[in-house]
């Protein structure tokens, strides 16, 4: 037997083992996508950087292979083959938004039907077609996110710095994306609390729209993922949250442009289903008292907020001339939790009827002016108390009209 030098030897089972290696992972990659199912989600996991890769091969013109499609064609060869073997009919190769969802309560899986397979004709947002929060949109896990364009979706989340020549980036779909979750937000507002008056209506729309909520949806749907970023960008600094929120507005933005005909209702689904994990206690008070929703500039008859009389039934009930109701600003620096405005704080005090300064109520509120109203609205439940100071008014003025008679 001819014996081979060692170097050839060696270089002849390298080259042994790597045919078979190469075989192995052929094999398991096969294994790996044995439906349409899969083969769709393969597919779906990848579209970004194949839509990256393929307009670097349009704009190239040039011969060289792009080796990160060449590595790219290697991870999605196994799902087009067993793609191109499945028969039309099956459900799973039918488009995504047909794809099945969890199992969910009735309203929650009718709101994903209308995330992700909305059938209305609307071209755009249709003030119309909102309606006001209500419980059931209160979903228990975070709503699905809707479907885009794999060429938009790819821009939404590339910075301007690293696109290439040709390359659109997430600058203009956010700029879209901003002006329609502004419009939507207000009107799901405006709809849902008729009582708020234009301030604090801004005040919980700024809830929805400031920096840190949307930088937290971008996060939640793990969007960092497919981002394109410089490396010196530092998503944990004031501007990098702010990135991540334009992002997740460029995402909404691409949604929209998506398809002209069910772009806007999607989106429009999705996002009043979102908002409503982040302000679900105000839904959920608002659903406990109707009159908050009715909304006077359509029509709807609205009584008149006792609260805002607060101060002027509180006088009418128990003061006269010697005495006094003082409210009395409480010091210290008060911020919103949700908003971080300021908070104002006052205290009631009742100067008379045998009272030196006897503290009735107290409120806190975005204006001094509300909060003095609440601390009025405290007074006037205690009816015990009340019943007592109003006797004494009573038999003052029983005796202010004796003696009026008696002269």
């Amino acid at each position: 037997m001819v014996k081979r030098p060692r170097n050839e030897t060696s270089d002849a089972e390298d080259r042994s083992k790597r045919r078979r290696s190469s075989s192995h992972e052929r094999q398991e990659s096969e294994r790996d996508v044995q439906s349409a199912e899969e083969a769709v989600e393969v597919l779906r996991s990848h579209s970004s950087s194949l839509v990256d890769c393929l307009r670097r091969l349009q704009s190239s013109g040039g011969g060289r292979v792009d080796e990160t499609l060449i590595s790219l064609s290697k991870e999605i060869l196994p799902a087009i083959q067993t793609l191109a073997r499945a028969k039309p009919e099956d459900s799973s190769v039918q488009t995504l938004s047909n794809q099945a969802q969890p199992k969910a309560q009735p309203k929650a899986q009718q709101i994903t039907d209308e995330i992700l397979s909305v059938t209305s004709e609307t071209q755009s947002i249709n003030p119309a077609q909102i309606t006001p929060w209500t419980t059931a949109d209160i979903l228990p896990s975070l709503p699905p996110l809707p479907p885009a364009d794999p060429f938009l979706a790819s821009a939404a989340f590339r910075y301007k710095a690293v696109a290439l020549p040709g390359e659109i980036d997430w600058d203009r779909l956010e700029w879209i994306g901003d002006a329609n979750i502004y419009l939507v937000s207000s009107f799901l507002i405006f709809f849902t609390f008729g009582g708020l008056d234009s301030g604090k209506a801004s005040q919980l729309r700024e809830r929805l729209l400031r920096n840190q909520t949307l930088a937290g949806y971008f996060r939640d749907y793990n969007m960092l993922e497919r981002t394109k970023l410089p490396e010196w960008v530092d998503l944990k600094s004031p501007q990098g949250i702010k990135i991540q929120g334009d992002m997740f507005e460029a995402y909404v933005g691409a949604v929209i442009l998506s398809d002209k005909e069910r772009g806007a209702a999607r989106a429009v689904a999705w996002l009043k289903a979102l908002w409503a994990r982040t302000i679900a206690d105000e839904i959920r008070r608002a659903e406990k008292k109707p009159e908050v929703h009715r909304v006077a500039e359509l029509g709807q008859e609205r009584n008149v907020d006792e609260a805002s009389l607060a101060k002027q039934k509180l006088s009418v009930a128990i003061k006269v001339p010697g005495v006094d109701l003082i409210y009395e600003d409480v010091p210290g620096t008060h911020k919103n939790k949700h908003n971080g405005l300021p908070l104002y704080k006052v205290r009631l005090y009742l100067k008379g009827w045998g009272e030196k300064m006897k503290l009735l109520g107290w409120g806190t509120a975005g204006s001094k002016k509300e909060a003095g109203q609440k601390a009025a609205l405290m007074a006037l439940g205690n009816k015990k108390e009340m019943a007592i100071y109003e006797a004494k008014k009573k038999a003052y003025l029983e005796q202010m009209e004796q003696m009026e008679k008696g002269a």
